[in-house]
């Protein structure tokens, strides 16, 4: 509306006593959490988060050379800002090993492996989901940016066993939710569209770590950004995207 002044940064957020680009001490989080089960190295090394490109011209097939999924931005601007114009901040849960895969010249750089294909195969379908432009910019974010999965697998479910372990117990510690309030208040500006898509985590779990994120992002984000909640990128399909959008909080 004309002669209406735009929400501030500071009334758009809440204030946050942690610089964006800072670091936990991870390591001893993970400590924590698994005990015994942290014998063996512990990955402590932060995931960045970064914009990517606008919707229109994310890989359909991203290329299968060392340049991996992710080079539509230049690495070293992508990882400290973003364009004026809205855009889509798609958040993950944490990043998990193919973040990490040194094959890739650019990493570590989130949604590396089959999340990425998966948000680059369905990023037209996703901007007639949502009612956004396909010019739309997307920033990846992860909630915890550090690998709480830790080691390269394991079987059935022990990965995820240890990822909802170590993400449930950093998200604990007052310093965690503090960073992510203030990434947030980095990248997210007036008029973003915000997604919720982290993973729910193991039934076993207390907490779903979904429900754990969109409670902080409700404390931190006001109503001149639409929100909405959908299931992790690794689970969509073609045939039925919209059924894996959970619900908007706009």
């Amino acid at each position: 509306m004309a002669g209406q002044a735009e929400p501030s940064r500071d009334n758009l957020l809440m204030n946050c006593d942690r610089a964006w680009n800072s670091e936990l001490d991870f390591e001893e989080m993970v400590r924590c959490a698994l005990g015994r089960e942290a014998t063996a190295g512990i990955h402590s090394l932060r995931c960045p988060d970064v914009y990517v490109g606008r919707l229109r011209d994310l890989p359909y097939q991203p290329p299968s050379n060392h340049l991996g999924c992710w080079q539509l931005a230049d690495s070293a601007t992508a990882r400290h800002g973003r364009p004026d114009f809205p855009c889509l901040v798609l958040v993950l849960e944490s990043p998990h090993v193919d973040e990490f895969d040194p094959t890739h010249c650019y990493t570590p750089w989130p949604a590396n492996g089959p999340t990425g294909r998966s948000i680059g195969r369905y990023a037209s379908r996703l901007s007639a989901l949502l009612d956004v432009p396909l010019d739309t910019g997307l920033v990846l974010l992860n909630a915890i940016p550090y690998q709480c999965s830790q080691g390269n697998g394991g079987g059935g479910s022990e990965w995820q066993q240890r990822r909802d372990a170590v993400f449930s117990y950093s998200w604990e510690q007052a310093s965690t939710k503090a960073l992510f309030r203030a990434r947030l208040r980095h990248w997210v500006r007036s008029g973003d569209i915000v997604v919720n898509a982290c993973t729910k985590g193991l039934p076993r779990t207390k907490a779903r770590l979904r429900d754990l994120v969109e409670a902080e992002m409700t404390k931190a984000l006001d109503t001149t950004v639409t929100r909405f909640r959908m299931h992790h990128p690794a689970g969509w399909r073609w045939s039925d995207l919209a059924k894996h959008l959970l619900d908007s909080n706009s």
